[in-house]
C-alpha cells in the first residue's frame, strides 16, 4: 500500500491565524456541510436552512449545491421554492430538458413550471451576460487535444509515453494561464457543466489538471491551491487531483458528478463514476492535519463518514436510486480509516484501498 504522508503548501505555511475568522468560503462550505449531513439522515427541511444560510453568507453558490438543495424542495413538495432554485440553476446554465428526468417530475406537471418555461428565454439571455462562452469552447478545444493522445493509452511505448508527458505540461502551462487571468476559470464565469439531465460538478478543464497531477507534475499546483483555497474550486475536486501526485495527502477525494436519477449503469459509466477513493482524515488529528482542514475547507471526519454510508446505500439499491436524485459524496473505498469502519465497509463488498486511476 502506498505511503502517505503530509506536505504543507508553502502558502499554508504563513497563512494568518485571522484569516481563518469571518470567511466567506468557510462559512458558506460549513453550513453546506450540514445541509449534505441533513440529507443523509433524510431530515430535507433541515438541510434546506442549511442551504438558506449557506447562500446567505454572499459567496456565490456552486451548481451542485443549487441541485441538491432544488430536490430538498422537491421532497418537501415546496414547489415555489424549486422554481426559484430552477431559475439559479439555469443562469447557471441548464436547460429545460434538465428538468425533465424523473427526480423533478412533480415539479415538471406544475404551474410553477410553466411560469419557469415563460421565464427561460429572459434568463437565458441573462446568463449569457456573464458566462464566458468563448472561453469555454477554448477550454472544450484544449480538452479534446488532451484525449487526442490520452485516448490512445496504454501504449507501453516510450516514445508515446514521452509525447504524452509533454503534451500534458504544455497544456497544463496554458491552462495555468488561464487560470491566473480569468478568476481560476471557476462558475462565476465558465457557469456549470450540465449536459442534458446530467450535472458534472467537475469543471471542464479538470481533466487537464487531472492529467498533469497524475504525472506528478507541479506546473498547476500552487494555483489550484489557491483557486480550493479562495472558493473558486470545490475542495473535494481539487484534493481529488492533488491526491495523485507527490503533495498532501490523508484528505478525502470525490469525484463528485451529479448523475441523472435513474443511475442506469452506463450513464454513471458515462459520468465517469467507475472506481474513484475516499481519503479520510485520521480520527486523533495533528496539528499539520488540522491546519489542512482548515485551509482547505474540508468536513469533519465523522461527518464524511455519514455521507459515505448514505452514497453507498443510495448506489446499491436501485429503487432507491432511482427516486433519490442526491449525490453527495462518490462511491467509498476507505484508506486507513478506522478498523471498525472497514469491517463495515467489506460487509458490504466495498474495496477498501486505494484504488488507483
Amino acid at each position: 500500500m502506498k505511503i502517505f504522508t503530509f506536505l504543507l503548501p508553502a502558502s499554508l505555511a504563513c497563512y494568518p491565524a485571522a484569516a481563518k475568522q469571518n470567511n466567506p468560503v468557510k462559512s458558506y462550505l460549513d453550513y453546506v456541510y450540514k445541509a449534505e449531513h441533513d440529507i443523509a439522515q433524510g431530515n430535507y427541511a433541515g438541510a434546506s436552512l442549511y442551504y438558506d444560510s449557506a447562500f446567505a453568507t454572499g459567496f456565490h453558490p456552486w451548481a451542485a449545491d443549487i441541485y441538491n438543495y432544488s430536490l430538498c424542495a422537491i421532497a418537501q413538495k415546496d414547489l415555489k421554492q424549486t422554481l426559484r432554485l430552477s431559475k439559479m440553476l439555469v443562469l447557471k446554465g441548464a436547460d429545460l430538458v434538465f428538468f425533465q428526468k424523473e427526480i423533478y417530475r412533480p415539479f415538471a406537471r406544475s404551474a410553477e413550471y410553466k411560469e419557469l418555461e415563460k421565464q427561460y428565454p429572459k434568463l437565458k439571455q441573462e446568463r449569457s451576460k456573464h458566462i464566458d462562452t468563448k472561453l469555454v469552447q477554448q477550454l472544450k478545444n484544449y480538452v479534446a487535444v488532451d484525449q487526442s493522445l490520452h485516448r490512445q493509452l496504454p501504449n507501453p511505448s516510450n516514445e508515446f509515453q514521452r509525447r504524452v508527458h509533454n503534451q500534458d505540461d504544455s497544456l497544463a502551462r496554458v491552462l495555468n494561464t488561464l487560470l491566473q487571468k480569468h478568476q481560476y476559470l471557476s462558475e462565476d464565469i465558465l457557469g456549470g457543466r450540465f449536459e442534458d439531465t446530467i450535472l458534472n460538478a467537475e469543471p471542464i478543464w479538470g481533466i487537464i489538471a487531472l492529467h498533469q497531477f497524475e504525472g506528478e507534475g507541479t506546473i498547476l499546483f500552487k494555483t489550484v491551491n489557491n483557486a480550493i483555497h479562495y472558493g473558486k474550486l470545490r475542495p473535494d475536486i481539487g484534493l481529488e487531483w492533488i491526491q495523485h501526485g507527490n503533495f498532501t495527502k490523508v484528505v478525502y477525494t470525490s469525484n463528485y458528478f451529479i448523475l441523472n436519477d435513474t443511475l442506469r449503469e452506463w450513464e454513471i459509466k458515462k459520468a465517469g463514476l467507475t472506481n474513484p477513493s475516499i481519503f479520510l482524515l485520521s480520527e486523533q488529528a495533528t496539528k499539520k492535519e488540522e491546519e489542512l482542514q482548515d485551509y482547505y475547507h474540508i468536513d469533519d471526519p465523522g461527518n464524511i463518514i455519514d455521507r459515505l454510508y448514505f452514497n453507498y446505500s443510495r448506489l446499491s439499491k436501485r429503487t432507491a436510486a432511482y427516486t433519490n436524485g442526491f449525490l453527495i459524496s462518490p462511491k467509498p473505498s476507505i484508506v486507513n480509516g478506522p478498523d471498525q469502519l472497514k469491517d463495515q465497509f467489506r460487509k458490504t463488498s466495498v474495496v477498501v484501498h486505494r484504488t488507483n486511476k
